[in-house]
């Protein structure tokens, strides 16, 4: 088990994606990219809140969501920490059930903001479209 007491993350506060998003992303890529493995002890909250110089809610949301998603694992007066595989082992069926989770997730917090489902499926189709897009100009290079 590693603690990870200096996570490094950039957030934007700019951004269009909130800022506990943008925590919850980078977290996850680093699961996926294998810096962060199960057991794994991740800054306490108002840690890395005062790193980061946000609100101490912003980042306890942001473990919420990868609670809620099965990733992390928050104990009282223990720690936060890492719980499940990174989504790229996980099996299928497995990663069906996170995409659903994150989708479910995806629209309550659209609909929050006041976003229609159409909206969302407006912004979600445009991402995917700049993405390829990205993709594609980074394999020209």
């Amino acid at each position: 088990m590693k603690t990870n007491e200096s996570i490094v993350i950039e957030i934007d506060p700019g951004a269009s994606t909130p800022i506990y998003m943008q925590i919850v992303e980078k977290l996850h890529s680093l699961m996926v990219a294998g810096q962060l493995d199960p057991g794994d002890r991740l800054p306490p909250v108002r840690k890395l809140a005062e790193s980061l110089d946000i609100n101490f809610n912003t980042v306890a949301r942001a473990y919420r969501w990868l609670e809620e998603a099965g990733l992390l694992s928050m104990c009282q007066g223990r720690g936060t920490f890492v719980l499940n595989r990174p989504l790229a082992a996980l099996e299928r069926q497995e990663q069906q059930e996170s995409l659903d989770h994150f989708t479910r997730r995806m629209i309550k917090d659209a609909q929050r903001l006041g976003f229609s489902p159409s909206d969302l499926l407006a912004t979600l189709t445009q991402s995917v479209e700049i993405k390829s897009l990205q993709t594609a100009i980074k394999e020209e290079e």
